[in-house]
Order: C-alpha cells, then structure tokens, then sequence
C-alpha cells in the first residue's frame, strides 16, 4: 500500500501546465486558498530556559543514596533535580544521568507522598526531567529506530510502551510536543498530570515491507504520546544505588488511559495534548500537494488512495469514517478531529479513520476504493468478526464526500448499470478483468458495518457550480484515466455504440466535477437510491445568508442549495449560518458531537451491560432534541 509521503514528489510538470489553460490553473489558484491550521516547530524556545531559572529549591542537600526498602522524599528530589541542573553547565553527559535520576526519584517518591502541593511538585520535576533527558540525547534528531536506541541508552533507558496495543512498533524519533507552536486552532486539547506529551514518530521506507498493524498508517506518522521514566523493577527489587538502576523510558497512549501509576503505586492523572500530534499530521505529511494531485491526475493519486489511521488500531472503539470532499484530504478534519477529541468520552468509546481518494475520479470510482479499503480493514483487525464495535460504525462525509458516504451505505440495485448501459452487463462483450471491474463499481450493497452516517453539506442533487464556466474550466484540467479510456473503447469495439446511454458516447467519460452537475447521469442515480433502512443517517447544511438567494427563497452555503442536500427521512436536519466549508464551524462540530453521543446511547440500550465500553449518559442528565426540529428551529427556517 502506498503511503502519504512527507515530501511528495511533483508530478505537476511544467509541460503539462503548458497543456492546460493556464487561465484554468489561475482560477485553481484562486479558489484554493490556505490551510488555516498549522504547527510550527520550535525546539529549545522558552519553556527550556524557563525550566533551567526555575531550578532553584532551598533546604539541605541530602544523601542520593537509599536504602532498598525506603522511598525518596520530594526534598531529595528536588536536591537530585538542581544537581543536575548545575552540572549541565560543565558536563552534559553527567546532565543527562542527573535528570534521569531525578525522574526515577521523582517517580518512586509519588507513592509515599499524600500532600497534593508536593505531589504536583514532583510532576513538575519528573516533566521537567524527561524533558532535559530527552533534549540532551537528542531524541528528536534520531533517523532511525536503531539510533533513537542508541541515543537513550546513553541516559540509561531503554523504551517501553505501557499499551499492549503497541507492542512490536518502533519509532524513529520522539518529539516533544510543546516544542510546537500550534496556530489558528481552537481549543488546545491539554490535561495536565504526570508525564510529558510527545509524538512518537515513525518515519517509513518508501520500499519498506510493514506489518499488517501499520499497514494503514501514513509513510511520517506520529502518534499521541506521554513519555515517563521510571524504574525497571518494583522498589523491593532495586539496588540502593540510583544510577545503578536499569530504567526505560516508557510511552504511554493517553487515549487508551487517563491515569498513572508509579512504580511505587502513587496514581495522578496522566497529562496529554491530544491537539499537537494531529495538527502536526495533518499539516506537516504533504496533503495540500496530493489535493492538487488528487483532483488533476487522479490515475496517479490512486496509487495513494486508502483509509488511514492517525493512531494504533484500538480494539472495542467505534469506528467513524471520515469522507473529504472535492480538492481536499484528511486536513479537512483538523478541526472537527481536535474537538471530538477534547470529549472524554468520544475519547474513550470511538476512533476515527481518515479517507483520502483521488477527487478527479468518478465518484463510483472512489466510493469502491473505500468500500474495499473499509473491507480490508476489518479483515486486518477482526478478521473473525468478533468485535461488536465495527457492527456500529458511523460515516461522515462533506461535500462530494457526502455523495461517497451515501453510496456506502446503499444498495445500487441497477440503478447505476442502468444509467451508463442501455442493457445489463452480462449482455454485453468485454474481457473478464473489464466485466469484474465494472460490475464492482456499478452493482453493490451497502457497507454492512456502517449503521450511522452524517451528511455535511451533500451534494446529493449536483451544484450549480459545476456546470458554470468555472467548474467548465476546472473540469478541463482533469486528466481521465487511462483505464476509464481503454475501457470505453473496447466497450465500443465489441458492442454497438447504442450500448452506452447517450451521455456517455460523445467522450470519454466523466470526471469527479462533472459528477457534481445537477443533470450528470450519475447525480440522476444517486437520486434514485435510498440508504439501507437500517442504517439511521443525518445532515448538516449551511446557510450564507446572502441577499440574492434569500430574494429568491433560496437557502444555499453558495455551493449547495437546501434542495439539493436535503434528504428525506433523515433522523436530524441542521440549518446553520455557514459557507459551504462549514465542517470547520463549531456549531457543526457541535452537532456532530451530539450525534456520537446519541449513538452512543441507543447502543448502550440496545446491549444492555454487554458492550463495555458506553457510558450511561441518562444517569449524566443528556438530553437529545427532537429529530428535525432542532435544525430547523436554529434559524428559524420553515421548509
């Protein structure tokens, strides 16, 4: 499988520019605007020098040296900690030990103190402490996992993972997490607690052979982390010398637990900042580039089409799907992701994959990228289908990708084989490698493990836009694939040309924008379809308010109209003031958090005490407003 790359190779060339309008590219420029979201990295900045001002305790200097049985005190560690502070300025070898110690101290003199003023002192030292040892072996200059090996050992650690989630996973360097600046984000997801927030990242291999467990991560992934330190063994088996201590570095996933527990048995919060890692990953792994290539060359972009996943594969949490939709990618759901995950028990009981597929394919076509990418997934993780939280996974998607997440969860009966042929395949002549592929892509069943799907601004009835010179002009730049090509020639060939609808005779095919016009066959289609009766589906659609429309009664994000995303049947409809990019907006992000928990909810009721995971929300005072009317009620608009 293909990986997104940190740096992807331009494959935009110069003669092809020259291919195209460059009017076209212009207009492409102009539309795209900017991330909004990013992260700026800047290590060694304040929080360094603030940690080394700070060190400075008063009281005597005690003994470093303990007996077997007896716990440090929080004076001894703060006496261990300004040691190392001091010998920093002459030795950082002998630096780097002194902050190890100090951590080890700090994490063993936990358990003997009850006084919550010196406990929060020594979470203090023991983050201040990884944070020097860290720095000072350079664990974010590693290039590989040998090295980041080889550069702990020289602090006496070597590195552990507290989740059995991770075992086997290897990291090529650890970053700390405030060492970047996050920008035009909001909120900062932070809890404070023992430990430091870092990214375990790994960086892959173009040519490498991976394990079935990160076969879905991107090729620079960085995964949310606490680091700590602390003894190997229990007290009762330590020697009495500190520096004698075998010691590891240990990452903790503070998405799989909220709490530590030190060697010595002492329990404080784990700290976590769930905003950085993800902000990183979605700013910082090239998919600003792969839009562009996605949408313009989408034969190419295939190659990198999949469902990705930000983190471990976590056993027992619902799966939710995310869909992007035209000239976008995963960082479209920077937002959303940083603030569901600001929800503890969104946190606890869900975990998100992230689709990214080429936007200038037809949407059949992606929608069978995904479709199997989902399929290959689960035969990854719970090939024995014996965990009940994918039998509850939820689908959101926005735009174009509200289209893909429907026909996820429908049956295309021969609503589609109907729009492009004017009889059924088995009539026609074609090879059988032709024949399997389109009948993958024009006859199929709903995905059975989505029971949930959220619809953000859809485009089910087609846009305007894309019939208007601009998407006339955006859509020229699309190259048509190859294989959509040779397809329709040997259709042509082996059967009359009577054998396609009209629509597809006079060219080639048509590409992802042109899908989006409001009389495209296969917009004509997808009207014709209804989600699977089990499955409970919602949308979200945005109102910009301006004059014109509201003169001619029109509700429209001024790319979608309220007709056109409407769908009936839906548990909830929300109107909200918004554009059409409105999966940024907090009052989205808002109701599709509300819609988790509901979900949450109903299968809590539906499994009794069986599925572990859900919280009681009733015993938490939840309320759910009633279906339709709290959209419709926001704003006041009657339909």
């Amino acid at each position: 499988m293909s990986a997104i790359s940190e740096l992807p190779t331009p494959l935009i060339s110069e003669s092809f520019l020259s291919y195209r309008p460059r009017a076209a590219w212009l207009i492409l420029v102009l539309l795209a605007g900017c991330a909004r979201e990013k992260a700026v990295y800047k290590p060694f900045a304040r929080a360094d020098r603030d940690i080394l001002r700070e060190a400075k305790f008063e009281g005597s200097t005690p003994s470093a040296t303990f007996a077997t049985a007896q716990l440090p005190t929080p004076a001894q560690v703060q006496w261990a900690f300004s040691t190392a502070v001091k010998a920093e300025k002459n030795s950082q070898e002998e630096a780097v030990w002194g902050y190890r110690d100090a951590a080890l101290m700090a994490d063993a003199a936990l358990g003997g103190t009850s006084d919550e003023v010196a406990r929060q002192e020594l979470a203090k030292i023991h983050e201040m402490s990884v944070r020097r040892c860290l720095r000072l072996v350079g664990a974010d200059k590693a290039e590989s996992h040998e090295d980041l090996a080889g550069r702990l050992a020289k602090a006496g650690l070597g590195l552990e993972y507290a989740e059995e989630g991770w075992t086997g996973l290897t990291f090529t360097r650890i970053e700390i997490a405030s060492d970047y600046e996050d920008r035009n984000i909001d909120p900062v997801v932070e809890l404070p607690g023992w430990g430091l927030p870092v990214l375990a990242v790994r960086v892959y291999d173009e040519d490498e052979v991976r394990p079935l467990a990160e076969s879905f991560f991107a090729s620079n992934n960085r995964l949310t982390a606490t680091a700590s330190i602390r003894a190997a063994h229990p007290p009762e088996h330590r020697p009495t010398e500190w520096k004698n201590l075998p010691a590891q570095l240990v990452l903790h996933s503070p998405l799989e637990q909220d709490r530590y527990v030190s060697v010595s048995g002492g329990e404080m919060p784990l700290a976590a900042d769930f905003t950085t890692p993800s902000l990183v990953q979605f700013s910082k792994s090239g998919l600003q580039a792969l839009e562009y290539e996605g949408l313009i060359l989408p034969e190419i972009a295939q190659e990198k089409a999949s469902i990705y996943l930000n983190e471990p594969y976590r056993p027992g949490r619902i799966p939710v799907l995310f869909v992007h939709g035209l000239w976008s990618s995963p960082r479209t759901w920077t937002d959303m992701n940083n603030s569901l995950l600001a929800d503890p028990e969104i946190r606890r009981n869900y975990q998100f994959f992230f689709a990214l597929y080429p936007t200038g394919e037809p949407v059949i076509e992606s929608a069978a990228i995904l479709r199997a990418k989902f399929r290959e997934i689960r035969d990854t993780f719970d090939p024995g289908r014996t965990d009940p939280a994918w039998d509850h996974a939820v689908v959101v998607g926005h735009s174009m990708g509200g289209i893909i997440a429907r026909l996820l969860v429908s049956d295309s009966g021969a609503t589609f084989e109907n729009a492009v042929f004017t009889k059924s395949i088995e009539q026609m002549r074609m090879s059988t490698k032709n024949y399997d592929y389109v009948t993958s892509r024009l006859r199929f069943v709903n995905v059975p493990e989505l029971r949930r799907a959220i619809f953000i601004a859809p485009v089910f009835g087609g846009s305007s836009f894309a019939s208007r010179p601009v998407g006339r002009i955006s859509s020229s730049l699309v190259r048509i694939p190859q294989t959509n090509d040779s397809l329709r020639q040997e259709i042509l060939r082996e059967n009359s040309p009577e054998t396609l609808q009209p629509a597809f005779r006079r060219f080639g095919g048509f590409n992802g924008i042109d899908n989006l016009e409001p009389d495209n066959p296969m917009i004509l289609a997808l009207q014709k379809t209804r989600p699977d009766p089990a499955v409970r589906f919602h949308t979200i659609l945005g109102d910009n308010g301006r004059l014109i429309p509201r003169l001619k009664g029109q509700i429209t994000d001024g790319l979608v109209t309220y007709e056109s995303g409407h769908l009936d049947g839906a548990q909830s409809e929300l109107i909200v003031k918004a554009n059409h990019y409105l999966n940024h907006d907090k009052p989205v992000i808002e109701e599709v958090n509300r819609i988790l928990h509901e979900h949450m909810a109903e299968i809590a009721v539906g499994h009794g005490e069986s599925f572990e995971t859900m919280p009681n929300h009733e015993s938490e005072g939840m309320q759910f407003e009633a279906p339709i009317a709290r959209g419709k009620n926001l704003r006041g608009l009657k339909r």
